[in-house]
C-alpha cells in the first residue's frame, strides 16, 4: 500500500461500527471525490464495480467493505 502525497486514507470499521485508525488504502482526492458523488446518487458498496468501469481505486474500496461485510450499505452513510 502506497501513500499518496495529499491523498485520501480509507478505514474500515471495526466489530462495534467505529473507524478504525489505521488506513487500508491511499487514493488521490479525485478518487474520493468520484465516491462521494456515488454516495450523493444513493449507490451502495455493490454497486461501485458497474458504476466506475475506470476507477479501480473505486472498486477496490468497495471490495474492501464488501469483504467485511458492508456489501448492502449505502455508501452515503460511511463517505462523507
Amino acid at each position: 500500500m502506497a501513500r499518496v502525497t495529499g491523498g485520501v486514507q480509507w478505514v474500515l470499521p471495526d466489530k462495534n461500527g467505529n473507524l478504525r485508525k489505521r488506513p487500508f488504502m491511499y487514493t488521490t482526492v479525485a478518487t474520493a471525490d468520484w465516491m462521494r458523488a456515488l454516495a450523493e446518487d444513493g449507490a451502495r458498496f455493490v454497486d461501485v464495480e458497474a458504476l466506475s468501469p475506470f476507477e479501480p481505486d473505486a472498486v477496490a474500496i468497495a471490495q474492501a467493505w464488501i469483504d467485511a461485510g458492508y456489501g448492502d450499505e449505502l455508501l452515503s452513510d460511511w463517505i462523507r
